[in-house]
């Protein structure tokens, strides 16, 4: 039997953390999110794909920011896209639609810092 929807998220809360790995992927701005890194090796994975993304069709884009949040996942540990809650001061893992958004948009900038 499945449990009412305001009852599983009790059980299964989102990916929050206070610590982001080495392999996270923090988003916002400044300093210390853009030499964290998870974002440095994030930057490095998507340069290798820039100059195939740029002459890609639509659906070959889609493919390759799939392809990099992919590598990111399989990493040890596994790598998170991760926004800080200003309100508790933790990071909680964001969405893969939201992923793959952060993915195409630092692919177009050509791995500019996120």
């Amino acid at each position: 039997m499945q449990q009412p929807l305001e009852t599983q998220s009790m059980y299964n809360p989102p990916n929050i953390t206070d610590a982001p790995t080495h392999t996270d992927v923090l988003l916002g701005r400044g300093v210390s999110t853009n030499r964290h890194p998870g974002n440095e090796n994030f930057r490095l994975i998507v340069g290798r794909h820039v100059d195939v993304y740029v002459t890609s069709t639509k659906k070959q884009k889609m493919n390759i920011s799939k392809s990099v949040v992919e590598q990111l996942h399989k990493l040890s540990p596994p790598g998170r896209f991760l926004e800080k809650n200003t309100g508790t001061g933790l990071w909680q893992e964001v969405d893969q639609k939201r992923a793959l958004e952060k993915t195409a948009q630092a692919l177009r900038d050509g791995a500019a810092p996120l």
